[in-house]
């Protein structure tokens, strides 16, 4: 599936809200590194949670391809240990929705969420 603007701009702010570091292994990347990941747990072609903060994480790229390999042993339970069932039963539901998300909506949601992110830091 291609990336387009949208998602670099959800890349980047799972990113910043992460603090530049891979959530799983703890390593930090300078700004804008390609080494840092937005892992969607539900993936991307599930249109009602592709730019739903809750869906995504920040992960190495190493992390990033070991957990799109054992997403239902590995990446799941660690996913429920960090956020909880009820967050990920939540986000199972929402990801099988048929809605399409609001694309304009969403941008400016994360400019100011990105804003918010740069102003504490």
């Amino acid at each position: 599936m291609k990336r387009d603007s949208l998602d670099a701009l959800f890349s980047t702010y799972i990113r910043a809200r992460a603090k530049q570091t891979c959530e799983r292994c703890g390593k930090t990347y300078p700004p804008k590194s390609r080494g840092l990941h937005c892992a969607h747990v539900f993936s991307r072609g599930k249109q009602c949670v592709r730019f739903e903060p809750i869906n995504a994480v920040c992960l190495c790229r190493g992390c990033h391809v070991y957990f799109d390999q054992h997403k239902e042993s590995q990446f799941y339970p660690w996913y429920i240990a960090k956020y909880g069932q009820a967050q990920f039963d939540l986000l199972r539901l929402r990801a099988n929705l048929p809605k399409k998300p609001d694309r304009i909506a969403i941008a400016i949601q994360l400019r100011f969420l990105i804003k918010e992110l740069e102003a504490v830091a």
